[in-house]
């Protein structure tokens, strides 16, 4: 994918048109495969972000050893630890992963939004084989509601 993707895109990439579904059965997992390599891309990032973090984490403590130990000043763990988690260097790195976890997340999301948005249009043709959206079934249907919405009325009113 090399065009950027907004947030309404990929909100659109989800509607059904259940006017069109041989085209939305064929499209779909195209759109599944996009989604699917996104999350791949972004799990990537923050395993990157990840050890980068972890890196920095290394080199940010051992800057504060060797401080320590020009210094000729003892550093305890705790101490040591405290000193790194509040250093600038490591914050941002944390940011960043935290960053990159975020759309890890939302692209894990998406797929299985998609998964289901699959099953959805599998549901849809079967109930469109089975004449569910045709105009008499539909009128069956509607009055079925109708009936089961009156009971339900007659039922709260203690009738």
């Amino acid at each position: 994918m090399t065009e950027k993707l907004t947030l309404k895109d990929i909100e659109d990439w989800l509607l059904i048109d259940k006017d069109d579904l041989d085209t939305e059965s064929t499209k779909h997992p195209l759109m599944f495969r996009d989604v699917g390599r996104q999350y791949v891309f972004a799990e990537s990032l923050a395993a990157k972000a990840k050890q980068e973090m972890e890196q920095r984490q290394a080199v940010v403590a051992l800057d504060y050893r060797n401080q320590a130990a020009e210094d000729g000043t003892k550093m305890t763990e705790e101490k040591l630890k405290n000193l790194v988690r509040s250093d600038i260097r490591y914050m941002e790195a944390c940011s960043d992963y935290n960053e990159a976890l975020k759309k890890e997340a939302f692209w894990k999301n998406e797929v299985e939004a998609h998964r289901h948005k699959g099953y959805a249009i599998g549901n849809l043709i079967k109930l469109h084989g089975d004449e569910y959206y045709f105009s008499d079934n539909a009128d069956r249907i509607t009055s079925a509601k109708k009936k089961v919405q009156e009971k339900r009325n007659k039922k709260k009113k203690g009738e």
